[in-house]
Formats: C-alpha cells, sequence, structure tokens
C-alpha cells in the first residue's frame, strides 16, 4: 500500500512576499502610544479571496511587528489576489501557513 501525504507549505510572511514579489506596507495610525491599534499592515494592492468575493484585509498591532504577525494569521492558507482589477496584472496566490520571523518551521 501506498500511501501520500501532501502537507500545506510553510514560509516566513517576508520569505513568502519576496517569493513572489509583494511589497509588505506598515503604517502608523493617529492614536496614542501603545493602542492595540497603532500600527496596520497589510500586501499592497493585495485582496484576499473569500468565496465569490474580494476584501481588504489587514492586521493590527501596537508595534509594527505585532501588525505584521497579526496580518499574516489573517492571511495564511487563504488565497489573495494581486492588482485584483487588473486585466493584465491579475495573479491569485495561495498563502501557505506562516509562522513568525524570529520562529523557525517548527516552532
Amino acid at each position: 500500500m501506498k500511501i501520500t501525504i501532501d502537507v500545506i507549505p510553510v514560509s516566513s510572511i517576508c520569505e513568502f512576499a519576496e517569493q513572489h514579489g509583494l511589497e509588505l506596507e506598515v503604517k502608523e495610525r493617529k492614536v496614542e502610544v501603545g493602542s492595540e491599534n497603532r500600527y496596520y499592515a497589510c500586501f499592497v494592492r493585495t485582496e484576499v479571496k473569500d468565496g465569490g468575493l474580494l476584501r481588504g484585509e489587514f492586521g493590527n498591532g501596537s508595534t509594527p511587528e505585532e501588525a505584521i504577525d497579526n496580518y499574516a494569521k489573517e492571511i495564511e492558507i487563504k488565497t489573495i489576489v494581486v492588482n485584483a482589477y487588473s486585466d493584465t496584472e491579475r495573479k491569485e496566490i495561495e498563502v501557505p501557513r506562516l509562522f513568525k520571523e524570529k520562529e523557525n518551521q517548527n516552532g
């Protein structure tokens, strides 16, 4: 008997972005220092495919790193659409499991 196990790939968000030529943007909101919504992060010109709909997705955090980590959790194992409204530059990408930059794949 032959058993094949197909697992979901694992990557850091930075490796994933580099592999697909994506730009990760982090912006600060005009809120007080320490607010859990002080920063937000997302890929530029990218939306998440949700059934037949596209929706904007971003991650929040009190630091840029927390916002990036939150964004990674929001998009992992989903399909993102880059340049959704372009006939020539649109591309759909399956997002792997994403881990924090300081963790390893087993961590």
